[in-house]
């Protein structure tokens, strides 16, 4: 959602030692803040320049009627932590940009007798041959293994990426000075990346790529679909700061010693323990099952949020990136609902570790509700309610982290592979590995990867034929021998509408 900002009221008298900042309202559009993503656009020519939600609102007041001091005491009285030379700092990027000119000579005067403004709007702005989106970031991409050079191409608005070597950087850097035609002449492999960059957003006039199939429902989409709900990042950064202190090394000690005493305390009463449970669920079976669900999804949102903070917490040691989290909403497996948040921007931080503790963070989250609740089960009674909670809530965080640490399906175990090994996107590259190999084409990709990608998709497709056919199997056989004709009713509905053509629009 797009917000514009008014200018403010008129002052009853501007300072006569100050000069009006010139009128820009008609050569150039208004600034736009988008509250989803909490970040200012401002389109000049054909470049999209990323600002602040201050710059936005000074930006507002550049109509003529208003003086640089005024404009800064506005700023500063919507804006609390507002630089204090916001407007003077944004002249002089519009300066730069070609928007205002700076008028040489002695000082003018108007027939009130007042200094006229030294700025006056530059008329013209320079095109850049570049047909790349403005504020487009180049990330070097780092890993202890890795010998060739990696970079990722970044675009903060859409929020979609591109990793590639040094060869297809040097490629995409030739845009700024040559036509695209022109460079596929010399890079023979640009029309393929010429692609990429279009649907991955990184050209002019395009958006991202969606991935969608077919306009039409496909009841295959049941099995996994998602629902945003929120943009966390605003939140997420007004509170980070007082959890500083969990991310530090004193902290990292006492968690590890306390989960490894807790696991060996665990392990010796392993029988015990497991004698307790199956006579609980022998007697209450029916009666746990509700308040299990119930905490297994209570566990797992508070795993997803160990993952924003911690890539929050970590994205304060590179500000100029302003990586964020974007979303987070419920993911739904096979019609079971769960939470999910968006940490893509993990994969910008700077080192190995970082990016590995946002992806294990959750995982170190259920661990410390597991050893919370079987301390608790230690001290409870036997016969009361926290007991039998505690049990609930520790077998719970057991196994969300077995579900969760599954290398083959793209959950925090997948995601941790990629940041140890450093291959993004392991389980396409892997395909993409395959393909080349069948088809005895050369593979792109760097020696030290190669046997990742050979011994992953193997796996990766034998667990995804194993669990669609195992669910398949499952739902096709409870509705064949208990509601056979309504879903053969339902098969032909759906086929027909799914081939039906769609009539032709008659308006063209």
């Amino acid at each position: 959602m797009f917000a514009h900002y008014s200018p403010p009221d008129l002052p009853a008298d501007n300072e006569a030692e100050d000069w009006l900042l010139p009128d820009i309202s008609a050569d150039y559009p208004k600034p736009r803040f988008d509250r989803p993503t909490n970040q200012g656009m401002w389109q000049v020519g054909d470049q999209i320049h990323l600002i602040s939600e201050p710059e936005v609102y000074a930006l507002s007041c550049f109509v003529g009627k208003y003086t640089q001091s005024y404009v800064q005491q506005a700023c500063s009285r919507k804006f609390p932590d507002c630089p204090p030379d916001l407007v003077s700092k944004l002249v002089e990027k519009l300066v730069g940009m070609g928007v205002l000119a700076m008028d040489s000579g002695d000082e003018k005067i108007n027939e009130a007798g007042d200094q006229e403004s030294p700025l006056s709007v530059g008329g013209s702005t320079a095109i850049s041959r570049s047909p790349l989106k403005s504020g487009l970031q180049w990330i070097p991409y780092k890993h202890w293994w890795l010998k060739e050079d990696i970079w990722l191409l970044r675009n903060p608005i859409d929020r979609t990426f591109m990793f590639m070597n040094e060869e297809a950087k040097e490629a995409i850097e030739l845009l700024e000075t040559t036509s695209p035609a022109e460079v596929a002449q010399i890079e023979p492999q640009f029309s393929l990346l010429w692609q990429h960059l279009k649907m991955n957003s990184m050209i002019e006039g395009t958006s991202p790529s969606k991935g969608k199939r077919r306009g039409k429902f496909n009841p295959l989409q049941l099995l996994f679909f998602e629902k945003p709900l929120a943009n966390p990042d605003r939140w997420l950064s007004r509170h980070v700061g007082k959890l500083g202190w969990l991310w530090s090394r004193t902290s990292g000690y006492l968690i590890v010693f306390g989960l490894i005493f807790s696991a060996i305390l665990a392990a010796s009463q392993a029988g015990k323990l497991a004698n307790y449970g199956q006579t609980l669920w022998q007697n209450q079976g029916s009666q746990l099952l509700l308040p299990f669900i119930i905490y297994s999804l209570i566990i797992v949102a508070l795993h997803e949020l160990g993952h924003c903070f911690t890539l929050k917490h970590y994205a304060r040691q590179v500000p100029q990136l302003d990586l964020k989290v974007p979303e987070v909403g419920v993911m739904f497996m096979c019609l079971m609902p769960t939470a999910y948040c968006l940490t893509t921007d993990a994969y910008f931080l700077p080192r190995v570790y970082q990016r590995a503790m946002v992806v294990g963070a959750g995982i170190i989250v259920q661990f410390l509700i597991w050893m919370g609740a079987f301390w608790l089960l230690q001290i409870a009674a036997p016969t009361s309610w926290l007991h039998t909670t505690s049990y609930l809530v520790m077998t719970a965080a057991l196994v969300t982290v077995a579900w969760n640490m599954n290398p083959l399906a793209k959950f925090d175990g997948y995601f941790f592979l990629e940041a140890i090994t450093g291959v993004i996107d392991l389980r396409g590259r892997s395909r993409d590995f395959y393909r080349d190999l069948l088809t005895f084409k050369p593979s792109l990709e760097p020696q030290e990867t190669r046997w990742v990608l050979l011994a992953y998709a193997p796996f990766s497709l034998a667990y995804s034929l194993l669990v669609f056919g195992f669910l398949l199997s499952r739902l096709l056989g409870w509705s064949l021998e208990n509601i056979p004709m309504l879903l053969l009713t339902l098969f032909l509905g759906w086929l027909i509408y799914f081939y039906f053509p769609e009539p032709k629009d008659r308006s063209v």
